[in-house]
Order: structure tokens, then C-alpha cells, then sequence
């Protein structure tokens, strides 16, 4: 028995950890030989079966016969293809993203037949937890689209997500209603900030009341303070 590509695993007689493929066995002789659906090299690299020589199916009973063109010899030959693998993977990992509608959170391998168009969506923003989030923020080649299709081909081919992180800004006063806020540079919806940015914060009293202290990440008299988001 061969397999092309060499190296495929293949199940004769029920068992397929056979030191080699080639056996002696009578002629008329009847055995079963079976092989894999799909199977993985040592690359990680998937492979279809596709057919054996003789046109039969993938698990088959055969009878020993003699080659008319090799005499004395019994010849299969089970043939498999590669399949295309696109390798997706993100920063941070564990965005949920879908390959053709299904779930593949990265890190995460999808093959398909080479050839095949495969449509990866990733979600604009993720919660990491209520005051820190991730947004997308391109793929490592440059491209901005949140939804891209691509082509399979037998080269791997590797797809990596960018995103940044953002925090939130809680701002309180007390009495509730005592004040007002005034940011520099403005937040993102929600009082988001890039992490890393020094935020300039005012606070407006309003009427009735005066400013008097910070307290949280921020200190002092003072109305005016800066705090780092990190």
C-alpha cells in the first residue's frame, strides 16, 4: 500500500502502527484496508483523502490479485490532498470571531479545501471587564475592514487582529448633582480613554455648591487635577 502525499497513515486489517505497508499475502487472499477521512502531519497540516487506485471506497474489503504489469505484486494507492489553513490570532487573544459564520476564537486554525473563500468577522469592541475594553484597531497588514474575505490556497496563510485597550472614567460627585466635568482631551463614548492617556480633569461646581477635595485617583483642593489611564 502507498500514499501520496508519503507518510499517510493507513488502517489494514484493523490496525494502521504497521512497521511498513508491504505484505506477503497470498493470491485471493481477502483483507480490509481503510483510509482516513482526514489526517494531520507532523505540521499541523490537514489532509482530505480523495481516492484509492482501485476507485473504491475509503474502507474497503479487497482481494489479493496479481498486477498483470508487475508480476508477483499487489499494488493500492490511496491519494490525499492539502487542505488550505488559515492561522488566526489576535491581540489580546480570546476575541470571538466567526470564520464564515462560526464561532473560531482566537487563537484559532480553520481548513478548507484550497481554493475555498473563507469571510472573517470580528467584533468592533470586547468588555474585558465594566470599566476596561478592547477596540479593533486594524490587522497586523494594514487592512481596517472589520469583515474580509479571503482565498485558501495550499500555502498557509496567517491573519492577525489588532486591538487597543481603553478605560473608563468614573467621575462622582458628592452631593450628587454638585458638579460637572470637563475633560482634555475628550473621551471616547462611554468616558473612555486610550490606556496611557493623561486626562486633564476640571471639575464645575455648580450653583450652590463649592468645590472642596478630590478623593479616588485624584487628590487635593484643587479643581483642576490629571490622572494617567492605566
Amino acid at each position: 500500500f502507498v500514499t501520496l502525499p508519503t507518510g499517510m497513515k493507513v488502517k489494514v486489517d484493523g490496525r494502521d502502527n504497521w512497521p511498513s505497508l508491504n505484505f506477503e499475502w497470498g493470491i485471493g487472499h481477502k483483507h480490509k484496508v481503510e483510509a482516513a477521512a482526514e489526517q494531520v502531519d507532523a505540521r499541523g497540516r490537514r489532509y482530505r483523502f480523495v481516492s484509492w487506485s482501485n476507485g473504491g471506497p475509503a474502507a474497503q474489503e479487497v482481494t489479493v490479485v496479481e498486477d498483470p504489469v508487475t508480476p508477483n505484486s499487489f499494488r493500492m494507492v490511496a491519494t490525499y490532498e492539502l487542505l488550505g489553513q488559515l492561522n488566526l490570532t489576535s491581540d489580546p487573544p480570546s476575541i470571538p470571531a466567526t470564520v464564515s459564520g462560526v464561532e473560531c476564537k482566537t487563537p484559532c486554525t480553520v481548513d478548507r479545501v484550497a481554493g475555498a473563500e473563507v469571510t472573517v468577522t470580528l467584533p468592533p469592541e470586547m468588555a474585558l471587564s465594566p470599566d476596561t475594553k478592547v477596540i479593533f484597531d486594524g490587522w497586523a497588514d494594514g487592512s481596517q475592514a472589520l469583515n474580509r474575505t479571503v482565498t485558501l490556497g495550499a500555502a498557509q496563510m496567517a491573519l492577525r487582529a489588532k486591538y487597543r485597550y481603553t478605560h473608563k472614567l468614573r467621575m462622582i460627585s458628592d452631593p450628587e448633582g454638585g458638579a460637572t466635568w470637563e475633560f482634555a482631551p475628550a473621551p471616547e463614548a462611554g468616558n473612555y480613554f486610550a490606556m496611557g492617556t493623561r486626562v486633564e480633569v476640571t471639575a464645575v461646581a455648580q450653583p450652590g455648591h463649592k468645590f472642596r477635595r478630590w478623593e479616588g485617583a485624584l487628590s487635593g483642593p484643587y479643581h483642576v487635577g490629571w490622572v494617567t489611564m492605566n
